[in-house]
């Protein structure tokens, strides 16, 4: 990705789904982008080994999915007329339509999973961002919790701030890092040293933070 406001440095990072992003300034010449990416290879060999395959479930019951860091345990039944998900005692109750196997199983496990998870994340991290931004005095524009297949968070030139609904499967402290970094970059629009100054301001070490969600982000699956 080419960048007029991009100055000198060059960036390389490995998002949420394993794709490689590599960030220049606008007139970077081609060969000097090889280069750059070429000397990060074996960095880039152990980012993607290090998160792991998102999982394959077969929507037993006795699954665990994740829930704000914790590992619920699911109860599967079949019912004519399948009820909405339910959360009771530690337990996430869901119930499939009769005679469903293989894909369409799955296809609809998933569904019903993320007409769990889904309000339960708009609400949550809606909530969460609108407290940071109260604290730091960073105002976003508006906050919009969406599906975003390789992106935990961005924050667009308007002040608009994006949140993958996904996070509400982490623990709080990997949202609250999200939602910060996103914060941060109404005041820094690149990740230069100024900004992860700005960052680091806000939450020391987050570095753990950040490491932990490319480890576990793969993980976050339905």
């Amino acid at each position: 990705m080419r960048s007029r406001r991009r100055k000198r440095t060059l960036q390389i990072s490995v998002d949420a789904g394993g794709d490689v992003r590599v960030a220049v300034p606008y007139r970077t010449p081609v060969a000097a982008i090889e280069a750059f990416v070429r000397e990060r290879v074996p960095w880039l060999e152990r980012q993607l080994a290090a998160a792991p395959p998102a999982p394959e479930r077969a929507w037993v019951s006795g699954e665990r999915v994740p829930y704000l860091g914790r590992s619920l345990a699911l109860a599967v039944t079949e019912a004519p007329r399948p009820a909405p998900a339910a959360l009771a005692g530690g337990v996430l109750r869901i119930e499939l339509p009769v005679a469903l196997t293989g894909a369409p199983r799955a296809a609809a496990a998933r569904v019903a999973m993320e007409a769990w998870y889904r309000p339960r994340a708009e609400r949550l991290l809606a909530a969460r961002a609108a407290r940071w931004a109260r604290r730091l005095g960073w105002a976003p524009r508006r906050v919009i919790v969406k599906a975003q297949r390789r992106r935990w968070g961005s924050c667009a030139r308007d002040g608009t701030i994006r949140l993958n609904w996904r996070l509400v499967m982490a623990e709080p402290a990997l949202i609250d890092y999200v939602i910060v970094h996103e914060l941060a970059h109404l005041e820094v629009h690149h990740h230069g040293p100024e900004f992860w100054v700005r960052v680091r301001s806000v939450l020391p070490g987050c570095e753990v933070q950040r490491r932990q969600l490319r480890q576990e982000g793969g993980t976050f699956e339905l």
